[in-house]
């Protein structure tokens, strides 16, 4: 087998090997066992083999396949703009966006338990995925479904955490990171917890209290763990204690916030 393509994540790779299939190409996916849990984004690249007979047929694939992906935004060049021309690009795109809009959407997926359902289902759009579903638990009922932007990024996602049938948690992404998690733990229509991300990396983690309605906690981190907390330790609505942590997560510092001023 011969090195074809390889995918920086697993619904890509197959995708790639469905294309290939198509064309009655013999191909395997070799890496996907390293990646992280289901649902995650991936570490490590999957490598797409093929048959070195076929290899010089599958590459042609691929390279269509590439040619079909969108390019990257253009700088905007610095010269003064001409309107004539801003004018026809504008309308230029709204008639590429609405040919695009009308394209059609394929469906395809995994049955990881060999079971006759589809456990795991990505939508392709002009050869670009837009949505993926998936069944971490294997019940039966998709409790992961993410949206993708126009360029393949992960740009929003909801989740059922418990698995009870509830889509409890959201997720929302800035080029290709999170930016922030929504939780809904009680399942009383009432968001009670919140994480915040700073360039995809933890930086704030609260906790709200369903009676007041504002922070009972909020824990702030570091690059490798949680260094501080705020926390409303009579619940009367205001942060009034402030814990801060050592390396391994024990409190060295416990003292009283001034909220005179809050």
């Amino acid at each position: 087998m011969k090195l074809l393509y390889e995918a920086s994540n697993s619904l890509e790779a197959h995708m790639i090997l469905n294309l290939l299939e198509q064309e009655s190409l013999t191909a395997r996916l070799d890496g996907e066992h390293l990646q992280g849990g289901l649902g995650e984004l991936p570490a490590v690249t999957i490598r797409v083999m093929i048959e070195e007979a076929h290899f010089e047929a599958g590459k042609k694939i691929i390279d269509e396949w590439i040619k079909e992906q969108p390019s990257p935004d253009p700088k905007v060049s610095p010269k003064k703009l001409n309107f004539g021309a801003v004018a026809v690009g504008f309308f230029g795109g709204v008639i590429v966006t609405a040919i695009y809009l009308q394209l059609p959407i394929n469906v395809d997926g995994i049955d990881y338990n060999s079971d006759g359902k589809l456990d795991e289902t990505w939508e392709t759009h002009n050869y670009q995925i837009s949505k993926t579903k998936l069944d971490r638990n294997l019940d039966g009922k998709f409790d992961l479904i993410t949206k993708y932007t126009l360029k393949g990024h992960p740009d929003y996602q909801k989740s059922d955490e418990d698995f009870n049938g509830t889509f409890e948690t959201k997720i929302e992404y800035r080029n290709g990171n999170p930016i922030q998690r929504e939780s809904d733990t009680e399942d009383v229509g009432v968001i009670d917890y919140i994480v915040t991300f700073e360039n995809g990396i933890l930086e704030t983690e609260t906790y709200i209290d369903l009676v007041t309605r504002k922070p009972a906690k909020i824990n702030y981190f570091g690059a490798f763990g949680v260094e501080k907390s705020e926390i409303d330790s009579d619940r009367d609505g205001q942060l009034d204690t402030i814990y801060e942590y050592d390396a391994i997560g024990e409190i060295v510092k416990q003292y009283k916030k001034d909220v005179s001023h809050d």
